[in-house]
């Protein structure tokens, strides 16, 4: 089957209302929940390029500034 007859089997099928079975608002939830997915992945790094170009993690400068340990051994530099 060629891509183009895919594609209008495909086209007829959805006009049809439903593809594979599935209503479309099915697709539309699992396409919402696919980008909430990604979006939560992409917020989870967020700090990533910043912390590798200044050679630092993030929460040595929370227990700098609030008296804390930073979690280094001693004499490692970190």
């Amino acid at each position: 089957m060629s891509s183009l007859s895919l594609a209008f089997t495909l086209a007829a099928a959805a006009e049809a209302g439903a593809v594979g079975g599935l209503p479309p608002i099915v697709f539309g939830i699992t396409a919402f929940a696919v980008f909430m997915l990604l979006l939560l992945l992409a917020w989870l790094f967020r700090h990533s390029a910043q912390t590798m170009i200044e050679g630092h993690h993030v929460g040595e400068d929370y227990a700098r500034t609030h008296g804390g340990a930073t979690g280094g051994a001693p004499g490692s530099g970190h």
